[in-house]
């Protein structure tokens, strides 16, 4: 216990004598035989470390290992010559450390290095790396995580460097812009040289960024100063907030994300988005819900299995345009209109082609399922024989070819033989219908589910033949007192109108029962009234109509608090309606009109679930004479033809009319000559209609060239 004693107060006693040694420096190693004591220091950039000898002949060797014979590689050499030590301690030297690290040393006499005297100084610097771990700028934890996880080594470095670091909403605006959760947005295949790009070498304040300077980047292209209104910018985006020091740079925040040039674009989405050229392509693909398709990131998680990478070819503005006067129609009808789909899935392939991918005679499956041919020659790149204009505007998820034409999609023919009829639908908010919506069915087929995503009107166009059934249901679920639809035949006659219902709800009704170019009927439509005073349909429940005891039609309530049916009868017809209940059959209530509005039946009654209507003849003791359509014996050929038409009849024909897809009239003139030339016309489906001295005859043919 006393040797102990003594050798600390020897120890204590030598330190001290020491200090007036070394009374300028930061820190005291003494040097004695096989030790450096304290054999590990930490210090600060900046500060001198003195190594005093009280013992021995020794010297410091910060250059060479002696043991291995290697560089020590410290961020800067140092060495002290050989000294004899003195119990009072001699000074050997002082070293100053500016540059941070780890600097390991040894005594290289003899054998002292492999008897244990070797030592380390760790220069621990205050790096942008930890002002980054900091609160001390605000607003970049995100972006701070960013550079911190990927350019630790870059940003721990002795530097000096200069950071413009984009704060957090200029993150989030890339994020929105890749369409990237901050997870997926840090394993992004170009963050690292994007963030290289916001690290300029060398120490650049505030006060020493001038206008027109370019300061060159670790990324290896330079940043440019420029000065508007006044404010500096680094290429483009204002400076925030500026001089957080480090001990090896500076730290500027700036409002927007950097990137050096050369890296591809963000989406084919926000290509096309961006693009003064392709503002109706851009609307197109919104009205198709495409767009968040177009935004996905497939290659950043296999295992989500997204869609893509894309090829769009892009239709300019003038090339919709083009097509829309082609087909006589304006281009608010083409992009709103119900075959937006198919012109929108034509221009995409499911894979990323680049023009160099391209060959003569290639075969590309387009989103629609149907194929684009591709021609390579002399005069360009083509597809459909349109030819790309601008080629490969690389995105990271597919690239974007830029055409001044439509590939004409394969639509399905709209045209039944009663014609076109439209469905109009209108909101007074102008904002949509939310989230209700109209099932068009025909013949018990759902063809289609109608609704406005935005404004105040959206049409809808389908075939229907002779004697076709149509039935609308409206479901409704909020908002409905502003909304209303129409029905219109193809003479553009209104043939419903939820617009002024009768009853006590202002909200539009489900309609069954409409029938397309029925048989005239002697005694007019009844109309059937169906209620729910909950407001919830008819749950499974229906109406079953039969006709002179046969079975005519069977109507269901699914949604609402009320609907409409319609009838068409003749005179002396007798009608049975039979109620089948689902639950809560006494919310369950419905009244029949005859097409006078005259009430004919009523199963109306509060609290009481309504009871089977039947015997109910209409048209009593009325007689008149029907017409019935005349099944003409008339032909035309060629079909598909390829420009003329020719009618093969002997019945005088007055007029005929041709009708597009769209149940637009595109020609109609009197008849005169047995072939039509019709070469005008576009690839398609047609409705020649024949007006003759015995009625209508309406014939389909196709275009084929």
């Amino acid at each position: 216990m006393k040797l102990i004693k003594s050798t600390a107060i020897l120890l204590i006693s030598l330190l001290l004598s020491t200090l007036s040694i070394a009374q300028t420096a930061d820190h005291t190693i003494l040097v004695s035989n096989y030790s450096f004591t304290p054999a590990e220091l930490t210090i600060v950039p900046g500060e001198t470390v003195a190594f005093v000898n009280v013992e021995g002949l020794h010297n410091v060797n910060g250059i060479t290992n002696t043991l291995s014979g290697d560089s020590f590689n410290n961020p800067e050499d140092f060495f002290i010559p050989e000294i004899e030590g003195v119990a009072s301690g001699i000074l050997m030297g002082e070293i100053t450390f500016d540059q941070p690290g780890t600097y390991q040393y040894d005594c290289s006499i003899g054998f002292h290095a492999q008897l244990g005297m070797v030592g380390t100084i760790e220069v621990d610097a205050f790096t942008i790396t930890d002002l980054l771990l900091t609160d001390t700028i605000p607003e970049t934890n995100l972006p701070g995580l960013a550079f911190r996880l990927l350019l630790d080594s870059l940003l721990d470095s002795n530097g000096p460097l200069t950071l413009f670091i984009p704060n957090g909403s200029a993150v989030s605006e890339v994020q929105d812009l890749l369409n990237l959760n901050q997870f997926d947005l840090l394993g992004f295949v170009d963050l690292p040289s994007a963030l290289e790009y916001h690290v300029a070498t060398g120490l650049w304040l505030a006060d020493d960024l001038e206008a027109g300077m370019s300061l060159p980047t670790v990324y290896g292209q330079d940043l440019t100063v420029s000065e508007v209104g006044g404010a500096l910018k680094i290429d483009g985006a204002s400076i925030i907030s500026t001089n957080y020091l480090a001990d090896n740079g500076v730290v500027h925040v700036i409002d927007k994300c950097l990137a050096p040039s050369g890296l591809p674009q963000a989406t084919v989405w926000d290509i096309i988005k961006n693009s003064d050229d392709h503002q109706l392509l851009e609307t197109a693909i919104l009205n198709a819900y495409l767009d968040e398709e177009l935004r996905a990131q497939n290659d950043l998680d296999p295992s989500l299995e997204l869609p893509g990478p894309f090829t769009v070819f892009a239709p300019t503005d003038a090339a919709f345009e083009a097509y829309s006067q082609g087909l006589g129609i304006t281009t608010a009808e083409v992009i709103a209109g119900q075959f937006v789909d198919e012109i929108v899935k034509t221009h995409i392939i499911g894979n990323k082609n680049d023009s160099s991918d391209f060959f003569n005679g290639q075969i590309l499956q387009n989103y629609l399922g149907d194929y684009n041919q591709m021609t390579v020659n002399t005069n360009g790149i083509f597809v459909e024989n349109i030819a790309l204009q601008t080629i490969d505007i690389q995105a990271y998820n597919g690239v974007v070819h830029v055409i001044d034409e439509i590939i004409t999609p394969n639509l399905p023919p709209i045209i039944g033989t009663c014609g076109t009829w439209t469905l109009v639908l209108q909101n007074s908010g102008n904002n949509g219908w939310g989230a209700n919506f109209i099932e068009v069915e025909v013949n018990g087929e759902i063809i289609s589910k109608e609704t406005i995503e935005s404004g105040n009107t959206k049409t809808f166009q389908f075939g229907v033949d002779f004697d076709s059934e149509v039935n609308l249901l409206y479901l409704g679920l909020s908002g409905a007192s502003s909304q209303s639809y129409e029905l219109y035949d193809n003479n553009n006659e209104l043939i419903y109108s939820s617009i002024g219902i009768s009853g006590t709800s202002t909200v539009p009704q489900s309609v069954y029962g409409l029938k397309a170019c029925p048989k005239p009927k002697s005694c007019g439509v009844i109309e059937i009234n169906m209620f729910d005073s909950y407001g919830d349909g008819w749950d499974f429940g229906n109406l079953a109509v039969f006709i002179n005891d046969e079975f005519y039609i069977t109507i269901p309530m699914p949604y609402g608090f009320s609907q409409k049916a319609f009838i068409p009868t003749d005179i002396n017809d007798n009608l049975d309606f039979f109620y089948n209940g689902g639950a809560y059959q006494d919310e369950n209530s419905f009244v029949i009109y005859d097409s006078d509005g005259e009430l004919l039946a009523s199963e109306a009654n509060i609290n009481q679930a309504p009871e089977d209507v039947t015997d109910l003849i209409v048209c009593e003791n009325v007689t008149s004479i029907t017409e019935q359509f005349t099944n003409l014996n008339t032909s035309i050929f060629p079909n598909p033809t390829s420009g003329e038409l020719n009618i093969n009849t002997d019945i005088e024909i007055l007029r005929i009319g041709i009708f597009n897809i769209y149940g637009q009239k595109v020609f109609d003139a009197t008849y005169d000559d047995n072939t039509i030339d019709i070469s005008f016309l576009r690839n398609n489906t047609y409705l020649l209609e024949i007006e003759t001295t015995k009625g209508l005859e309406f014939h389909k043919f196709s275009i084929i060239r």
